[in-house]
């Protein structure tokens, strides 16, 4: 699951010193003058030989001194001079950093350092040697350690990679208010809120207890606090990320300063993403998010270049013009007491690459009526004339025949354990990978059996729907998953495996006239999860050649949902085609996105 966060890393935590926002005036300390100098001096007979004497010590004349008058008697203290001014607060780092050229809001300026780090600073300038030269510039100091990267792990737990490569286990965390979860083994209780340090300095330690130091921070620092020990008010203690490091320190030392007390959006972007150069990819808000109050913002940052079709709150398009690896951030907003508040964020890895038309593979489609439609494995043959499709089932593009497996409303666990499936009163379709002996779904057993001289490079999975969205759908999608790696083992071959996930039916309406009857908002939720499912089930196994796509990736809710005039029970009724079936453009649009995977996939091996 997603879960709500930010980074602050402000000034007063870069060094771990006195909060340099924290300025401290100044008061001029009272002097006492004596400024009676010898009033026997003052006489008027000797008031004159001194200034000649002064007027030739200056002109180095030496004249003859004048006698020294006797000594007056000392004369009363004056009275003690008024206070000082009280002198002027000190500037604090972003006003530093606004005289040094850096353009932006203290907001943005902090970001910048959670994004990246501080940069270390240049060394000095070497002293003239003996014989007059300049002595050699210093090297440049080292970059600071900054925070690279934000994630959630399937489990649950906050991932913080630096900017060194080092990664953070920040503990287990979960999508709720105030409260994330139960107490952990050391009787931390997630949290997600900024406190803000009381009185005086305090050690901020690597364990609770006797741990290591790991800084020194002071009064009015600000801290990210992720977990707290509440069975022990007076000395329990409270776990810290402050400065890309997990950290500890007694609770008591610290006041609640910020965490937002609305209802957390969960953002559902996948760890990663393929796209193509030169083609449109839509991310839309509305399809990321299952959720969002009026006060939240929404806002996409890309880090790759190419054409920006569409950039706002309801969501990102782009043409990416160059192949590598970047990042795409999502990051929802709140405006807190004036000042912009990262509620939560999330980023994907998105790969870029080349067109690769002539890539050269045999590869299988398996899934519901959403491939026996047909549309799908057209297209594909279509983008990728070079590929072989395998499969029982067949559709027909012209004079052409592609085969495929896609059987209108089956589920994964007509796959995974019926023998055959009968859909409606005299349908009947005998499951071609069923074994017999096994009594379960066997790849192994289907291969050998109808195509025993071909291993396929890719099988794409496509199930869920017919599910209900279930998480037994994810278990039985599981077990197809393993069948089908057992037997690329046995034939030595690395099969990719690309389940995809399901986009959401528009927040409004499906047939026009059945709002009454169908609960589209309980059903978009039930789409939320089931990508939640998968996500736990599948994003992390990308090493084992498993990727979960990200269907909804190809949908544009702004112009993508087709109204359709179809024949129901009830009649005629016009009906959004790009729901649970995509028109002609949508499935296009799909095939193109699974496409991409197979041109990244590949490139990489």
């Amino acid at each position: 699951m997603k879960i709500a966060f930010f980074l602050p890393i402000l000034p007063g935590g870069v060094r771990g010193g006195r909060h340099p926002l924290h300025g401290r005036l100044a008061k001029g300390e009272n002097m006492k003058k004596n400024w009676i100098r010898r009033a026997l001096r003052l006489l008027l007979g000797t008031i004159l030989p001194c200034f000649l004497i002064l007027a030739m010590a200056s002109c180095t004349i030496e004249g003859p001194k004048g006698l020294d008058g006797k000594d007056g008697a000392d004369g009363a203290d004056g009275a003690d001079g008024a206070d000082g001014a009280n002198g002027q607060n000190g500037k604090s780092a972003y006003e530093l950093a606004l005289e040094d050229g850096f353009e932006g809001t203290l907001h943005e300026w902090l970001l910048s350092l959670a994004v990246r780090g501080g940069d270390g600073e240049d060394g000095k300038d070497g002293q003239n040697g003996q014989d007059g030269e300049d002595g050699k510039n210093g090297e440049n100091g080292k970059d600071g350690v900054g925070v690279a990267d934000v994630n959630i792990s399937s489990d649950g737990r906050l991932l913080v990679t630096l900017t060194n490569g080092t990664i953070l286990d920040a503990g287990a965390i979960d999508n709720a208010e105030g409260d994330l979860g139960e107490p952990d083994a050391d009787g931390f209780t997630p949290v997600y809120e900024m406190v803000i340090k009381g009185e005086g300095d305090l050690n901020l330690r690597d364990a609770p207890g006797n741990g290591n130091v790991v800084t020194v921070v002071s009064e009015g620092a600000e801290l990210l606090r992720t977990g707290i020990q509440r069975d022990d008010p007076l000395n329990g203690y409270s776990r810290f990320l402050y400065n890309g490091q997990v950290c500890y320190a007694r609770s008591k030392y610290f006041e609640l300063r910020y965490y937002y007390e609305g209802v957390v959006p969960t953002l559902h972007l996948p760890d990663a993403i393929y796209l193509t150069v030169g083609e449109q990819a839509w991310f839309i808000t509305d399809q990321i998010l299952s959720s969002c109050q009026e006060d939240l913002t929404v806002r996409y940052s890309f880090t790759g270049s190419g054409e920006r079709i569409y950039d706002a709150e309801e969501g990102f398009a782009v043409t990416p013009s160059r192949a590598g690896t970047f990042k795409l951030t999502v990051t929802v907003e709140a405006i807190e007491e004036g000042e912009v508040r990262t509620v939560c964020l999330d980023t994907a890895t998105v790969t870029v690459t080349e067109k690769n038309p002539s890539l050269t593979l045999a590869g299988m489609v398996l899934g519901d009526s959403r491939i026996a439609d047909g549309e799908i494995v057209k297209t594909l043959r279509e983008q990728l004339p070079n590929v072989t499709w395998l499969g029982t089932r067949i559709v027909k593009d012209g004079d052409v025949t592609i085969p495929h497996e896609g059987r209108s409303g089956w589920t994964a666990e007509n796959y995974a354990t019926d023998a055959a499936v009968t859909v409606g009163t005299d349908f009947t379709l005998e499951n071609p990978f069923y074994n017999p002996d096994k009594g379960a779904f066997d790849f192994s057993y289907y291969m050998n059996k109808y195509f025993p001289d071909q291993t396929p490079d890719f099988v794409i999975l496509n199930l869920g729907a017919n599910d209900s969205y279930s998480a037994a759908s994810v278990e039985h999608l599981l077990a197809m998953v393993d069948s089908i790696k057992a037997y690329g083992a046995s034939a030595s071959r690395e099969i990719r495996i690309l389940v995809m996930t399901e986009y959401r039916s528009p927040a409004k309406n499906y047939y026009l006239s059945q709002n009454a009857d169908l609960n589209i908002l309980d059903l978009r939720q039930r789409q939320y999860a089931y990508f939640d499912l998968l996500r736990r089930a599948f994003a992390e196994q990308e090493d084992s050649e498993t990727y979960l796509v990200p269907n909804f990736l190809c949908i544009n809710g702004f112009s993508d949902w087709v109204l359709d005039t179809v024949t129901t029970g009830r009649g005629e009724e016009i009906r959004i085609t790009d729901v649970i079936h995509l028109g002609t453009q949508g499935y296009r649009k799909e095939a193109s996105m699974l496409r991409a995977y197979l041109y990244g996939i590949f490139a990489e091996k």
